[in-house]
């Protein structure tokens, strides 16, 4: 017995075809896919979360920042939506922010457990300088 591979009624073909189609985006038009406002520059700065009273609630590693936020490494985890109080330490001085936490995760191959990703609420007009001026001259690399 043989195989056909046509349809014997319409002759239509029996095995699948496939139509090249435009492929669809993956994100809706309306959603751009690097959200980001500020350019992150690549910093392995230290830190920690802090209390109301100035006290440190636990360490953190700073992996990126810009004017608008950051991204640490810490061993403690942290939830959407929380607000944290973050003592920065970069270049010789220490700066304070409050931020809002966008992201969090856990890592698997990181000496630290979980990574937080924080949106500056109240952003510090000092430190934005100290980024500008890193800024500028990250720019002479690319």
């Amino acid at each position: 017995m043989s195989h056909r591979v046509s349809c014997y009624r319409c002759n239509s073909p029996m095995t699948p075809t496939f139509r090249r189609v435009k492929p669809e985006p993956m994100l809706p038009p309306d959603v751009k896919e690097d959200r980001r406002q500020h350019r992150r520059l690549d910093v392995n700065a230290t830190g920690a979360v802090i209390g109301s009273v100035g006290n440190v609630i636990f360490e953190i590693i700073i992996k990126n920042m810009s004017s608008g936020g950051m991204l640490f490494d810490s061993e403690q985890e942290t939830l959407f939506g929380d607000t944290l109080n973050i003592r920065i330490e970069l270049g010789g001085e220490t700066f304070e922010v409050e931020g809002l936490v966008k992201h969090t995760g856990r890592l698997l191959a990181s000496e630290l457990p979980f990574a937080t990703g924080v949106e500056f609420t109240k952003p510090n007009k000092d430190l934005n300088k100290m980024l500008d001026t890193m800024d500028i001259w990250a720019d002479q690399f690319d």
